[in-house]
């Protein structure tokens, strides 16, 4: 039976030099996205909070980790 806790699909999120302070505190219809190839992408960490107006895709799926 695999292990619930699978350590190998979480990979560190690390803070771009450049680009948002943190905290952040979003305002109403803002979103902070972030991208899935996390090394390899431009994402809010960059750009900021954006305009839930100024996206054209659906959020899938949510998955959220205890104790980031």
């Amino acid at each position: 039976m695999a292990s619930s806790n699978r350590k190998e699909i979480f990979f560190e999120t690390v803070r771009y030099a450049e680009g948002a302070d943190f905290p952040l505190t979003l305002k109403e219809g803002e979103v902070f996205l972030l991208g899935d190839a996390r090394e390899n992408v431009v994402d809010s960490r960059i750009y900021e909070a954006v305009s839930v107006d100024d996206t054209e895709e659906q959020v899938m799926a949510i998955f959220r980790r205890r104790n980031l």
